[in-house]
């Protein structure tokens, strides 16, 4: 959780798009690459913080994305839906609580030719409640 706080309030997502996006899936992000091939950026890996207190049972959910446990970077994803497959899988870092009708209206895309614009992260905001 920390080093995503750290990175959004950095700047490190300001410019990035959501280049994976699977309407009543998830909405990816978080590599600077836009392809979903970078790793490790920022250029480190941190470990899985897996909780059975949080779970992937409603949709907005914020995770880590990773490869393979314990490989988690920079990426991440909202799910649009409850996903409990899911769950114990990836490290939940939050959820939205406003703008969920933002996030449900991004462009579907995934990496590779004759896909439409990603849509572009302008800022993300983190306020602790």
């Amino acid at each position: 959780v920390n080093s995503f706080v750290f990175l959004a309030r950095d700047g490190w997502y300001d410019g990035q798009t959501f280049f994976y996006v699977e309407p009543d899936l998830v909405a990816q992000s978080g590599d600077p690459t836009n392809i979903g091939a970078g790793f490790p950026y920022p250029g480190y890996y941190c470990g899985d913080e897996i909780s059975s207190d949080l779970t992937f049972d409603e949709a907005g959910m914020v995770a880590l994305f990773t490869p393979m446990p314990g490989h988690n970077s920079s990426q991440f994803f909202i799910t649009y839906a409850p996903l409990p497959d899911l769950n114990g899988k990836y490290t939940i870092i939050g959820r939205v609580i406003e703008g969920m009708d933002v996030a449900e209206s991004l462009t579907p895309t995934q990496p590779g030719p004759d896909q439409p614009p990603a849509d572009v992260i302008e800022t993300i905001l983190i306020e602790e409640r």
